[in-house]
Parts: C-alpha cells; structure tokens; sequence
C-alpha cells in the first residue's frame, strides 16, 4: 500500500508518491503534479528545492534530465514498496528483453495488472487504446476501492477495451461492471491473441493460468445464472485460491499495434451487431 495523498502532506511525500505512479518525469511536470495535488501554493523553486534534498537523499534519481526513484532505496524501505519495485524493474530492462514475473493468486495478479501494469504511465507515454483479451471478462470487484480508484484513473487516461471470448452471464456482469468505470467491453468475440493477453502502449502481457485452475474458473462462469452472495462467495474464493500464474511481459510494438487494432475493430463490429438486434 502506498502513502495516501491527503490534507497536510509534505511535499516530499508528495513527490514520492508522485513518481511511484509515473516516471521518469521532469523538475516541470513533477512541479505542475505537485500544485495539483498540494493544499497549499508552492513555487516552482520550493518543488526543486525538495528534489534535489530527495537526490541528495538518495531517494530520487536522475535518468537523463528526468528522476525516478531511486530502487536501493526501494529495497531498503518496508515491505510496502516491494510490489513498486517489481514494477520499476519492467521498465528498466533493454528493449526487447523478457521479464518473467510470477503470482501466488488471481487477486495478486489483478492487484499488479492494475497498480504496475496499466497504471504504469511510462509504459504509454503516447496515451496509446490498451487491450485485454480474456477468455473470461475479469472485473475489480473483491479488490480494495484503491484498485478501483485506480480503475478510474487508468480508464481516464487512455482508451480501453476488453474483449472476451466468451458470453456468459458472468462475462456480461463483469464487462458491465467495468464499462460503469468506462472500460469499452464486449462478450462472446474471437480473436486471434492467447487468452489472457494485455497491451499497454508497445508493451505485452501474457499470463499463463494452472490448466486445473482454468477449467474450474470456466466451470464457475458457465454455470452461474446469477450473481448473487453465493456467487460472490465462490468468485471470491477463486480469486483468492493459492496457485500460480505465470507472467511474461515484453516490447513489442508491431505486435502491439496489431492486437491493438484488432480489438478496436472487434468492439467496433460487436456494438454494430447488438444495434441490428
């Protein structure tokens, strides 16, 4: 969990939790994120001041003429920054490299799908449409309402769709859930990714489900008619079971554009389909 921005925090919290949210950024948009956030005036020079107090710190540090945190001094800090850290390291590998990344349940996955993946602004600097392509549409609901806040956000700065190849009721459920967040969704369309594929900006997503855990998960969404407190029991439970999944993320940005494309053509074509019914 990372620190809360809220009345009477300090600048330098501040600008902490600014970069954990997006990076690399300059001394003028870590100022301009600052006056946003801030509950008092600040100058221009007071947000430098502290900057460089962080870089002497060893808090921040410069990558190029931007500052990112600085990651020794995220291992070295509590535990809450551990998933921050992971997310850092995505970025921070040479293009074209591998990062193989693994969690201990759906919720974790779905916690680091929203908070380092799609949340990850550096990953689409162009505001690039981000893409999911699922076998099953999977919403927020059970996650805290900081993930769903960070729906929100994420939503609100670039164009997203969800594509799911399959039509259930739980499918259609959770495709409305997250359109109320402003998600662009559509159920029962067949595309040409593996299920489970994500695209933010020139970077991919896969996640490998346990082939067990992926036939009781689709036995569960095929057979409930409802979503009731015994369905979100059992989704719940799913969500939270102990097994492993298995991340690859890399740049690919041909690749990307084509998933990218193709699922605004799907979504495009799928809402032409319901207004001729």
């Amino acid at each position: 969990m990372q620190p809360t921005l809220g009345k009477g925090t300090s600048t330098k919290d501040t600008i902490i939790q600014i970069l954990s949210e997006e990076w690399p950024l300059s001394v003028k948009q870590i100022y301009e994120r600052v006056k946003k956030k801030s509950d008092h005036p600040l100058t221009y020079q007071a947000v430098h001041k502290v900057i460089k107090q962080l870089l002497g710190e060893g808090i921040v540090e410069l990558k190029g003429k931007n500052y990112i945190l600085n990651k020794n001094w995220l291992k070295q800090t509590h535990s809450a920054y551990e998933g921050l850290l992971k997310n850092y390291s995505i970025v921070s590998e040479q293009t074209g490299q591998f990062r193989h990344l693994e969690f201990d349940s759906m919720m974790d996955f779905g916690t680091f799908m929203i908070n380092g993946f799609y949340l990850n602004n550096s990953l689409n600097p162009k505001k690039k449409e981000c893409v999911c392509f699922w076998k099953h549409a999977i919403c927020s609901f059970g996650l805290s309402e900081e993930n769903n806040e960070a729906c929100r956000r994420i939503f609100a700065y670039a164009t997203h769709y969800g594509i799911s190849a399959s039509n259930t009721f739980l499918d259609r459920w959770a495709s409305d859930y997250l359109t109320r967040f402003g998600k662009n969704c559509a159920c029962g369309v067949k595309y040409s990714a593996q299920d489970y594929s994500f695209v933010q900006g020139d970077y991919l997503m896969l996640a490998f489900l346990p082939s067990d855990f992926d036939k009781e998960f689709s036995d569960f969404y095929e057979t409930a008619k409802e979503f009731g407190s015994a369905e979100a029991k059992k989704y719940f439970d799913l969500i939270t079971k102990k097994i492993k999944i298995f991340v690859v993320i890399f740049e690919d940005e041909k690749l990307a554009d084509f998933w990218r494309q193709e699922a605004i053509s799907l979504f495009q074509r799928s809402v032409q389909r319901a207004k001729t019914k």
